[in-house]
């Protein structure tokens, strides 16, 4: 879904050109691929994970500078740091960064993970530390991108 997503908000005619402009590092084709990744992704999983309270998306994807090597930051709000949300998410990160790989036939293992993962707190919310900060940020704030009730966050 995230490839045919990404054919019709970069304009291409086919699939294979989006695989090519991956492949080649393209911005535009980059930043749909892993938004539309993301969104699909979490419509199926997120509201399984019990403690999760939103999802926001930041950095490059969002600012519309991503390369082949871009990773995609999200901002998870949890109501506690729970080892098993963070087990969760690095097995799909470790399953979503395999596929990635071979999608672009990909031959580099060099730190590479699609996910870039910061987790935080009501804690860390109030006190503005961390990746919290960002959340009241007027310079390139996260988008919401899911939140527990409402589901998937289109933009």
């Amino acid at each position: 879904m995230a490839l045919e997503e990404t054919q019709k908000k970069c304009g291409a005619s086919n699939l294979d050109q989006v695989v090519k402009g991956l492949k080649e590092g393209n911005g535009c084709y980059h930043g749909y691929f892993r938004f539309y990744l993301m969104l699909h992704v979490l419509e199926c999983l997120a509201s399984k994970i019990r403690g999760l309270r939103a999802i926001y998306m930041f950095g490059s994807t969002m600012d519309g500078s991503p390369d082949i090597t871009s990773d995609i930051n999200l901002l998870l709000y949890v109501s506690k740091k729970d080892p098993k949300i963070k087990k969760t998410m690095e097995g799909l990160n470790t399953m979503l960064t395999d596929n990635y790989r071979e999608l672009l036939n990909l031959k580099t293992k060099d730190c590479f993970r699609l996910l870039d993962l910061h987790y935080v707190t009501d804690k860390d919310i109030k006190s503005h530390s961390s990746a919290a900060a960002m959340l009241g940020s007027i310079h390139d704030p996260p988008m919401l991108i899911w939140k527990s009730g409402k589901g998937v966050c289109k933009a």
